[in-house]
């Protein structure tokens, strides 16, 4: 089967406004309005206060997080394994937005 482009169109248009309505909601729960990146760089913080991660970033806290849905995904998708909690589909949408998540970063920290 091929993809054509309006079809294309259509699933990204209908992933972008599921992604939007994701942030909107997880942002209430991690973050506010003044500062959306706010969780990034709390976690930023502790890893690099711990040790953990020294020299720790909001942008590297947000990297981490895709590497994690990617391997969710990888574990899922080519391992065999069901998912019992979110969708592939969920896994994607929420690799999308950690990837707009760390664009803001970089912008951020490129205008501090």
């Amino acid at each position: 089967m091929k993809m054509r482009e309006k079809d294309y169109k259509k699933l990204i248009t209908k992933s972008f406004t599921r992604r939007v309505r994701i942030h909107e909601k997880k942002n209430n729960d991690y973050a506010d309005q003044s500062e959306c990146l706010g969780n990034f760089k709390r976690v930023a913080i502790v890893l690099d206060n711990l040790n953990i991660v020294p020299g720790c970033t909001a942008e590297k806290v947000a990297l981490i997080y895709a590497i994690l849905k990617i391997d969710r995904f990888s574990n899922l998708r080519f391992a065999g394994k069901q998912a019992l909690n979110e969708s592939i589909s969920d896994t994607i949408d929420d690799l999308k937005n950690y990837l707009d998540l760390l664009e803001a970063c970089v912008v951020d920290q490129d205008s501090a």
